[in-house]
């Protein structure tokens, strides 16, 4: 079994989605939980934890502005190919990964702070650029 989490597991995403990230954090936990409960049948489950990945919805929902920054916070520079989401959920789900269960593995392209680092400022200078118009 391999539960897919998210990189807000481990990093805070302050206002767009106050749940998502606790919600992920409990796939991590289930994961792990899941690996306990189902080891004696053989079944082993892991997960990968993916940071931004440029998907038509991403393109759809968020600025080319947001998804710049969002990339430049990144190791690599970029976001993820939905195509290298999906290689290390093969990966895991093959034998080549025949003795590995209880485990998250991270794909983020080397990201490791919140998610949306300007989320406060941006929104205070939007209430106050707000306040300057009426």
């Amino acid at each position: 079994m391999v539960n897919v989490s998210s990189l807000a597991a481990r990093c805070p995403s302050a206002g767009r989605s106050t749940l998502y990230g606790p919600l992920k954090s409990a796939v991590n936990n289930l994961t792990n939980t899941f690996a306990g409960e189902y080891c004696a049948h053989n079944i082993r489950v892991t997960c990968i934890m993916p940071g931004f990945t440029v998907t038509p919805l991403v393109k759809a929902a968020i600025s080319q502005e947001e998804l710049d920054r969002n990339a430049a916070a990144t190791l690599l520079g970029r976001m993820a190919e939905p195509e290298e989401i999906a290689k290390p959920i093969v990966f895991l789900a093959s034998d080549a990964a025949s003795y590995m269960t209880a485990t998250t593995i991270e794909v983020s392209g080397g990201r490791s702070m919140t998610l949306n680092p300007t989320y406060a400022y941006d929104k205070l200078k939007n209430e106050k650029e707000k306040e300057r118009e009426a």
